[in-house]
């Protein structure tokens, strides 16, 4: 089975997390655009300079987990996890990990909350 990296964006100006529908990187190498279809009707497109993304904008990897209810597990959440409170750490290489020894199933996770609330 292939995997197909899925994201979303956090958009530090208006503190909301938008879904990535898709990402286009421009040869000028000058920043990216991400669309984002928020319902059927509305579309919202981000065109994010170089400079600003590192201050204004956040895109998280969905890690390929769901929790108990079904809801998809993205870098940076808080999860509730056999009745111990932990969150998807960031590690050296600036990417996100979750460490626990055990097998974790859906049934054991439970998203909280995420970084940025």
């Amino acid at each position: 089975m292939q995997y197909i990296p899925k994201f979303i964006l956090y958009n530090r100006l208006d503190g909301i997390m938008y879904p990535v529908d898709s990402l286009e990187y421009p040869l000028s190498g000058s920043g990216i655009i991400v669309t984002s279809y928020i319902n059927d009707i509305e579309r919202k497109v981000f065109t994010i300079r170089k400079n600003d993304f590192k201050h204004n904008y956040e895109l998280l990897q969905y890690v390929g987990m769901k929790d108990q209810i079904g809801k998809e597990i993205y870098e940076s959440y808080i999860l509730k996890i056999k009745d111990v409170k932990t969150v998807i750490i960031r590690s050296l290489d600036d990417w996100y990990k979750l460490i626990y020894k055990e097998d974790l199933k859906p049934k054991d996770i439970l998203i909280i909350g995420n970084i940025y609330q």
